[in-house]
C-alpha cells in the first residue's frame, strides 16, 4: 500500500515515463514512477505492516483500522462535532455536527455533516450527511444523503422500521 503525499509530483513523473516511453517488461511502472520521485528529490519511508490485505472491503477496514491503531491520537477540533481516536481526518475536509471514530478516516476535502461514522473510510471529496454509517467504504466524490428520525413511542408501543432503508 501506498500513501503518497505529493501526489502532484507523482502524476509529474508518471507523465513523464510516459513521454519518454520508460518501460520495465515492456510496461508502465508505478514502481519507475516513484524512482523518479526520489531522483527529484521527493522524501519517502517505508513501513512495514504485518500480513494486512486490502482485497475486500472487510479487509481494507481491518486494515485501516490496524494503521489508525498505529498512527495514533491527533487532535482534531470541528464545530458541535466529537472526534473519538483513532481517527484521520484529511486536509480541507468539513466535518459538522458529527460523530466520528473510533476507527474512521475521512479523505481531503470531504464533507460529513450532521452524521455519525464509525469504522468506515470515506474518500477524498465525498459527502455525506443525515445518516449513521458503520463498517462501509464510500469512494471518491460519491454523495449518501440519509435521514434521521425523532420517535414519541408511548407504553407497549411497537415500531417496525425497515432495515434496508
Amino acid at each position: 500500500m501506498y500513501y503518497i503525499r505529493n501526489s502532484d509530483l507523482l502524476f509529474h513523473c508518471l507523465d513523464e515515463i510516459i513521454e519518454k516511453d520508460i518501460r520495465t517488461r515492456n510496461e508502465y511502472q508505478l514502481t519507475d514512477g516513484l524512482q523518479l520521485m526520489l531522483e527529484y528529490g521527493e522524501q519517502m519511508k517505508i513501513e512495514f505492516i504485518n500480513s494486512l490485505h486490502c482485497g475486500t472491503p472487510d479487509q481494507l477496514l481491518e486494515t485501516n483500522r490496524s494503521i489508525l491503531q498505529k498512527r495514533g491520537a491527533q487532535n482534531y477540533r470541528f464545530p458541535n462535532s466529537v472526534i473519538i481516536p483513532p481517527v484521520f481526518i484529511g486536509e480541507g475536509a468539513m466535518v459538522e455536527g458529527a460523530i466520528i471514530g473510533p476507527y474512521a478516516s475521512i479523505g481531503d476535502g470531504a464533507r460529513v455533516i450532521n452524521a455519525i461514522i464509525k469504522d468506515t473510510i470515506i474518500h477524498p471529496n465525498a459527502e455525506v450527511e443525515d445518516i449513521l454509517i458503520n463498517r462501509s467504504v464510500i469512494g471518491p466524490d460519491a454523495r449518501v444523503h440519509g435521514s434521521f428520525h425523532q420517535f414519541n413511542i408511548g407504553s407497549s408501543a411497537q415500531i417496525n422500521y425497515p432495515k434496508n432503508f
